[in-house]
């Protein structure tokens, strides 16, 4: 293109001609030519034109094409529509470079016309704005990506709050019939007491004895009701409670590209490390299910020390951290689930709960033994909502929440990775035949999966719609729980002679 402008400078044909400024696009409410917009056959102006004739410079459907190209026109190179040449929108010629200041192709009458007019535009070649306009359309496409994503999180949080507002309606109007009930019974109480009196003046005391007992049932109804109210009233205590609304925020994805390097957290040592969990404040709740312990909280960065969570007896393999700040408590060998904070509650008949992850104002909690199904807690008040997911012979540990709302159970019976959608119905099966016996399983912002493979030594990454795996980082012995940090750090919790601890990848 600099080469152009220098040989047509000194020529006397280079100054433009005319209206004077070739490259300028056309003035306002003045279409562009036909030929740079036109995608119906130029012939019929009927059907859509498929193919381009380069000769003519027009597109043709099948039929004309055929109608028009014979005799002298029969040789006409023709190319199907998709793979024509981009073409100067104002003189319809082949495009040899783009003008970056008024954002179309120039071809090479624009070229020479633009000469000492248009001399301070930026002029790139073809291949370089393909480039440019790769990178624009790629960061386009990662930028629509994280809206989507955020919205299906704003999408679940409404899904979350609205269940939570018809649950409260719904409790409201069963304690209005509860209150009526009671009311009523008050009435009738009244009417039999003054009945009593009545009889004890005109009737003998057989009489009285059979209004006595009608009383004493009646009091009987009334503190049955006033019992009911008690229970009802604590169900809507624990329910006025903010509804539980999970935010993730943006956080970075590893670099797999490179070699990551481990760093073991030696400030603390974990008897039995199982399931990771980020905290509030970025720490890691990491379970250990050694008897008499609970779990640790652990700083990565060192600014505090480690601390053991309360409470002391539960042996841990899962804690949890609600946004409201909360705790809840997943003890696979005492077979119970427990909310520790504002609001308290405790699940003790479980069959063996091992993790948990939290969707709306539920808790989906995974059993680690044969046939068992995942079930949903409200978070609210802990009771059971029923099974999540309809296969029941799917064997569940570590669960994780991607970033479109799909959940990743570890099926340990059948070393795989079962997706689900929020409903709980099966979409897609990943790693098999690439995991031996995975444990803990996490996802980042990209859909890639993470799973901690105890047997393999290793932390396999899959991709999340394929199934594909990218990497295999080894840990160098047993690995049981996986999560990654807001800074794109993997965190490993690994077991094995000498070897319970904290490993980070960075």
């Amino acid at each position: 293109v600099e080469d152009t402008r220098s040989q047509m400078a000194s020529a006397p044909s280079a100054k433009p001609q005319g209206r004077g400024d070739e490259c300028a696009p056309p003035p306002p409410g003045q279409a562009a030519p036909k030929s740079a917009l036109m995608e119906k056959c130029l012939e019929c102006q009927e059907r859509e034109g498929t193919v381009f004739c380069k000769d003519c410079k027009c597109v043709y459907c099948v039929e004309c094409d055929a109608a028009v190209h014979v005799r002298a026109r029969k040789d006409h190179s023709r190319l199907p529509v998709g793979e024509r040449p981009a073409l100067c929108p104002l003189h319809s010629e082949q495009a040899q470079a783009y003008c970056v200041q008024e954002g179309r192709f120039a071809c090479a009458t624009c070229l020479m016309r633009a000469v000492g007019v248009c001399d301070t535009h930026k002029i790139l070649t073809l291949a370089e704005a393909a480039a440019a306009n790769r990178d624009k359309l790629a960061g386009l496409q990662n930028h629509f990506k994280n809206k989507e994503y955020e919205m299906s999180l704003e999408i679940t949080n409404l899904s979350a709050l609205q269940g939570a507002i018809e649950a409260r309606l719904s409790l409201l109007e069963a304690a209005k019939s509860v209150a009526t009930n009671a009311q009523a019974s008050i009435d009738i109480i009244r009417a039999l007491s003054d009945a009593q009196s009545v009889q004890e003046m005109h009737t003998g005391n057989k009489q009285v004895d059979g209004a006595k007992e009608s009383l004493a049932m009646m009091l009987g109804d009334r503190a049955g009701w006033l019992a009911k109210l008690r229970d009802l009233f604590r169900s809507l205590e624990a329910c006025m409670q903010p509804p539980v609304v999970v935010r993730q925020e943006e956080r970075k994805v590893p670099n797999l590209a490179r070699a990551l390097v481990p760093r073991e957290i030696a400030s603390v040592t974990i008897a039995t490390p199982w399931n990771l969990h980020e905290a509030l404040d970025g720490s890691v709740f990491c379970s250990d299910s050694k008897s008499g312990m609970c779990a640790w909280q652990v700083w990565l960065n060192g600014a505090r020390a480690p601390q053991r969570l309360p409470p002391a007896s539960m042996q841990a393999t899962a804690v949890l951290q609600l946004a409201c700040g909360d705790m809840v408590v997943v003890s696979h060998d005492q077979r119970r689930v427990e909310r520790i904070g504002a609001v308290a509650w405790k699940r003790a008949d479980l069959k063996s709960p091992f993790d948990a992850v939290v969707v709306g104002d539920t808790l989906l909690v995974t059993h680690w033994i044969t046939d068992a199904t995942i079930t949903r807690l409200s978070l609210h008040s802990g009771d059971t909502l029923g099974p999540f997911a309809p296969r029941t012979t799917m064997t569940g540990q570590g669960i994780a929440r991607g970033p479109a709302g799909e959940i990743f159970v570890v099926d340990s019976r059948t070393n795989v990775v079962n997706v689900l959608d929020e409903s709980g119905n099966h979409l897609r099966t990943l790693g098999a035949g690439l995991l031996r016996g995975p444990y803990g399983v996490c996802v980042d912002s990209a859909g890639r999966v993470y799973v901690a493979d105890s047997i393999a030594s290793l932390v396999v990454v899959l991709d999340g719609r394929t199934g594909t795996r990218i990497a295999a980082i080894p840990t160098g012995t047993d690995a049981r729980g996986v999560m990654l940090t807001r800074t794109g750090e993997i965190v490993v919790s690994r077991t094995g002679s000498g070897a319970s601890n904290l490993v980070v990848f960075a």
